[in-house]
C-alpha cells in the first residue's frame, strides 16, 4: 500500500508507514470485536504506534534451560526453532548471529528466548 504510493521515497516506519498502519488498524477495529485488553492496546497504537512490539512478560516466560540470545557470550552456539545458530556480537539492541548449516547471517531482537548448544 505504501509502496505502490510513494515507492522509495517513503522511509521505514515514517509518517507514510504510521499514517497507513493507524489506517488499517481502524479498520481492523471497526470489523473485528477485540477484548478490553486488547482494545486498549489498539487505541494507545492509534495515538503513538510503535516500530514493534515487545512483551514486558517474557522474561516470565522463560522455561529452564532457556536464556535469552543477549546473555549468551561471543561465540556461543545456541538452538532456535531447531536450527543451530552462533552469536557474533551484540549490536544495540539486536544480536547478529550465523546460522551453522548456510553460514546465513541473521539479527535477533536480544531477547529471543532461545537453547544453548551445550557440548
Amino acid at each position: 500500500m505504501v509502496w505502490r504510493e510513494y515507492g522509495n521515497r517513503a522511509q521505514a516506519h515514517g509518517e507514510e508507514w504510521k499514517f497507513a498502519f493507524k489506517m488499517l488498524l481502524r479498520i481492523a477495529m471497526s470489523l473485528y470485536e477485540f477484548d478490553e485488553e486488547w482494545k486498549a492496546e489498539a487505541l494507545y497504537q492509534l495515538e503513538k504506534p510503535r516500530v514493534t512490539y515487545e512483551n514486558p512478560e517474557a522474561d516470565a516466560e522463560m522455561k529452564e534451560g532457556e536464556i535469552q540470545v543477549r546473555d549468551l557470550p561471543d561465540g556461543a552456539e545456541f538452538v532456535w526453532k531447531e536450527k543451530a545458530y552462533r552469536k557474533i556480537s551484540l549490536q544495540r539492541t539486536r544480536v547478529l548471529c550465523q546460522r551453522l548449516d548456510d553460514r546465513h547471517r541473521y539479527l535477533f531482537v536480544g531477547k529471543a528466548v532461545v537453547k544453548p548448544n551445550l557440548p
